[in-house]
């Protein structure tokens, strides 16, 4: 017989012991106990929605891991067929994308910075949950000084990422799926007094580890970050600098996308506006592979050719003299550079999306009756998005994206923008 624990299932005596390797994952807040009770509360429930928005933005889903709360954070033990590559570079990515919207959007004393980690090792069910060196080595990392020290000293990162020897030896050493050696510091943790001594790997996602210019060339051992035998302490780890990412050249619009600019026009010549609108998302959508996420990452932006920003651009001005279309809006808001969600804010007033920048925002039916006057379609709005909580967060990417496109081109070719 087994029962179901508040982590796992737990086996009864008289069965066969199960010894299985899973892919474990730990959060922790930076600083949540300084918090007050009430702003715990609230950073547990960003938390927890920012999860859940990395996660199915990376195809997963937390409804599959063996979750358990932390108070400041959680651990979970995911399926045994989880892609590791999904988890190591894309669920850490758009966990990072979140955490810098969210920043925008909240005081300094609710920014939540994060450090996570991730061990690949074998446990086993037990009557308290699992057993086993996993969710160990997963907490002895989680909590160690150098990843700690890591968010100090980066102020402007969003998350210290640190991961196992094994992990790194299955997943990074490969070089699969965009992940590189020189992403990472090696760490050497070793800690007398619990018996732990290991080798791991620490990463700032993003521009934060483009930033540092060389790597620590020999590991880093905790006893002298604590000064004991007589050592002297020494420097945290460097993060290394990352390759340059080459800008990608955008591809030429394929057939299906083609015929959306046309179903466009044709909606836009029979006066039906809203169809149009709809149709001038999908292109893009389907221009960059984001149909079936229904929404555009910041950097999707540069997949957008100039020619079908420009087809676009000339059908939605021809139908409105003018008044609208993507130059219009740019136009309207040629001293507003929108790169954060708290400038998209500003931009909504400027377009007539809003009236004030913190009034909410009406659905798709009413939303598409206002502002007859201006430079207000397209909207690039995903009606069948919206029923998703965090709709708004991922309209407000898909319109900075294809601003910061925008701004793009006419740099490029300002004689067409």
């Amino acid at each position: 017989m087994t029962r179901i624990t508040s982590f796992g299932v737990a086996g009864s005596p008289g069965q066969p012991p199960i010894l299985v390797e899973r892919l474990v994952l730990g959060v922790d807040v930076e600083g949540f106990s300084r918090l007050i009770t009430r702003r715990q509360q609230v950073v547990q429930q960003r938390l927890d929605l920012m999860l859940d928005a990395a996660a199915q933005a990376s195809g997963l889903s937390r409804t599959e891991w063996d979750r358990r709360a932390e108070g400041d954070g959680e651990t979970a033990v995911l399926p045994g067929d989880v892609d590791l590559l999904v988890v190591l570079r894309t669920l850490v990515e758009r966990l990072d994308d979140l955490l810098v919207s969210d920043r925008s959007d909240s005081s300094p004393d609710l920014t939540i910075r994060l450090r996570v980690a991730m061990v690949l090792d074998v446990l086993t069910p037990g009557m308290l949950g699992y057993a086993g060196p996993a969710l160990i080595t997963l907490n002895r990392l989680l909590n160690a000084d150098p990843v700690r020290g890591a968010l100090r000293d980066h102020p402007t990162a969003n998350l210290a990422l640190v991961i196992s020897d094994r992990l790194y030896d299955r997943a990074v050493r490969n070089e699969l799926g965009g992940l590189r050696p020189d992403q990472f510091a090696e760490l050497r943790i070793d800690l007398p007094r619990k018996n732990f001594h290991e080798t791991a790997y620490l990463r700032i996602p993003g521009n934060h580890a483009r930033a540092r210019a060389r790597v620590t060339p020999d590991p880093i051992d905790l006893r002298h970050l604590h000064g004991v035998n007589g050592h002297q302490p020494r420097r945290p780890p460097e993060i290394p600098a990352a390759p340059p990412t080459p800008e990608p050249v955008p591809e030429p619009p394929s057939r299906a996308v083609l015929d959306l600019v046309a179903d466009m026009q044709h909606a836009l010549a029979a006066g039906e506006v809203a169809a149009a609108d709809e149709l001038t998302t999908r292109a893009l959508l389907e221009h960059t592979g984001r149909t079936r996420a229904g929404w555009l990452r910041i950097d999707d932006g540069a997949l957008l050719p100039l020619d079908l920003l420009a087809s676009i651009d000339a059908a939605w001005s021809a139908a409105s003299s003018g008044a609208w279309g993507l130059r219009a809006q740019r136009a309207r808001c040629a001293d507003l550079a929108v790169t954060s969600p708290r400038q998209f804010r500003a931009l909504c007033v400027l377009l007539g999306w809003r009236a004030n920048p913190d009034d909410p925002v009406p659905p798709y039916p009413a939303f598409t009756g206002g502002a007859p006057d201006g430079p207000f379609y397209p909207t690039l709005r995903n009606p069948d998005r919206e029923h998703h909580e965090r709709w708004h967060d991922d309209w407000a990417k898909t319109v900075i994206a294809v601003h910061k496109r925008l701004i793009d081109c006419a740099l490029r070719a300002p004689s067409r923008w």
